[in-house]
């Protein structure tokens, strides 16, 4: 009986570092996603400031 209850605990403790192991690794993958979506943001930004507005380009037109 004494046996069963060690072994029983060893399972259980196998299957929670197991879950804690998956949990860091969904946890990493979400934090991966959200810095690539971050990035994506960032760059858009950044090509919206660098594109000329059409009021500049009409303008340089005209001029």
């Amino acid at each position: 009986m004494k046996e069963a209850i060690q072994e029983a605990d060893v399972v259980k403790i196998k299957v929670l570092k197991k879950r804690k192991k998956e949990a860091k690794k969904a946890k990493k993958a979400a934090e991966e996603k959200a810095n690539q979506t971050l990035l994506e943001v960032e760059n858009q930004e950044e090509v919206a400031q660098e594109e000329p507005s059409s009021e500049k380009v009409v303008f340089n037109v005209l001029s």
